[in-house]
């Protein structure tokens, strides 16, 4: 019995791919009906769509689950995503049958919010790259465009094998929503590179903690907009929670920014962040705060003279890059004095001053090798690039 109704399914394996095909074109006939032709063409759709609808229910539907799962399973990874849009029960029996089925290895994935005619919706792009001995790398991207929820979305990657996830890029997403949808769906990931989030409320903070505790090994962080979302006066002089990323060790590059009106970059953060993450080469920050600045510098002189190594070789250069709305000049000259001090008396290290003052570096003599080597940078800039072009929170 089991073997005659694997044949009737098989018979009917290109009668599905058709619907789904016949879907597609009815969808984009139905846009453009302009004349007499495309209007017989939509007709004729039309009537094998009720054809085979009506062989669908009358044959496919009454075989077994295990049935249609062996038949899905031999379906080329995008017939199956199609398979999987087509009806409700071919959704359920693909979501909870991912394991016999074509599930592929997610590398990067690109969600990003869109607001049009009143909607905000969610896209996503999940590329998967591999080796190829031609062309070096071979890319197939995957999107999906008008994700009305956090449900939806979580549901979706939940398609993809993201446990070697390389990179996370959530684009334009102003809204906590996102970070609660997705932070539990990264836990069985184990080395993530690069996380790119341009934009964070300061009421996302806790979801966006859950999010990259579960993200585990990061390398690169990116937070590029944390903002109040207000610029009312009652609201700027309101004390707001602190970014805590307590758990976070493996980082080798960081950037935060944010905005004019917004003061929650805190130097307990900073310091343990420093402190917890050794293998930490680049510290990007931008903040209008000029006494958090100041002491930002005075924290990370510390903590890297505290770790320096010197029972051997250890020639790593770190760089603290920052960026204000404050008058550089005068800022950079300040704290020019104040590298002066720090550095004086230290005569296994000397200090070098750039153009204006702008970049400074620390240089220090190895014992072990008797070599002067770079080992720490400081730079300053003014310009905030996210903050232009009218961009607002």
């Amino acid at each position: 019995m089991l073997l005659k109704q694997k044949k009737i399914i098989s018979k009917f394996y290109n009668i599905i791919l058709n619907v789904v095909v016949l879907k597609n074109k009815n969808n984009s006939t139905k846009k453009n009906i302009e004349s007499k032709n495309e209007l017989s063409k939509s007709l004729r759709i039309f009537s094998m769509l009720n054809f085979y609808s009506l062989i669908i229910t009358n044959y496919i539907y009454p075989l077994p689950d295990d049935v249609l799962v062996h038949t899905f399973s031999m379906l080329s990874f995008k017939d199956l995503l199609n398979i999987r849009e087509s009806c409700r029960k071919f959704y359920r029996l693909i979501d909870n049958n991912r394991y016999r089925l074509s599930i592929k290895n997610a590398s990067r994935i690109v969600i990003e919010s869109n607001k049009k005619w009143g909607r905000s919706t969610f896209s996503l792009r999940i590329d998967i790259i591999k080796p190829d001995l031609i062309k070096g790398i071979n890319l197939k991207m995957f999107t999906k465009n008008d994700i009305e929820n956090g449900n939806e979305l979580s549901r979706s990657l939940n398609f993809f094998n993201i446990k070697n996830l390389s990179s996370l890029n959530i684009i334009n997403c102003d809204s906590g929503r996102i970070f609660k949808s997705l932070k539990n769906c990264f836990k069985n990931v184990e080395q993530l590179n690069t996380v790119y989030i341009d934009r964070v409320g300061v009421n996302d903070f806790k979801d966006l903690q859950c999010l990259i505790e579960n993200l585990g090994n990061i390398k690169h962080l990116e937070i590029r907009h944390i903002c109040i979302g207000t610029s009312k006066e009652d609201d700027i002089n309101k004390i707001y929670p602190c970014l805590e990323l307590p758990s976070t060790t493996t980082l080798e590059r960081l950037i935060l920014t944010e905005c004019e009106i917004t003061k929650v970059l805190d130097n307990n953060l900073m310091k343990q962040l420093i402190i917890n993450n050794k293998n930490l080469k680049v510290l990007e920050v931008f903040s209008s705060n000029d006494t958090f600045t100041k002491q930002l510098i005075s924290d990370f002189l510390k903590v890297q003279e505290l770790t320096k190594k010197i029972d051997y070789c250890d020639h790593n250069e770190v760089t603290l890059f920052l960026k204000g709305t404050c008058d550089i000049d005068e800022t950079s000259a300040s704290i020019s004095q104040n590298i002066t001090l720090f550095v004086h008396g230290k005569n296994l290290s000397k200090v070098k001053f750039g153009d204006l003052n702008k970049h400074i570096c620390i240089f220090n003599f190895c014992g072990n090798c008797k070599q002067l080597h770079g080992w720490i940078n400081i730079m300053f800039g003014s310009e905030d690039k996210y903050h232009t072009n009218d961009l607002s929170y």
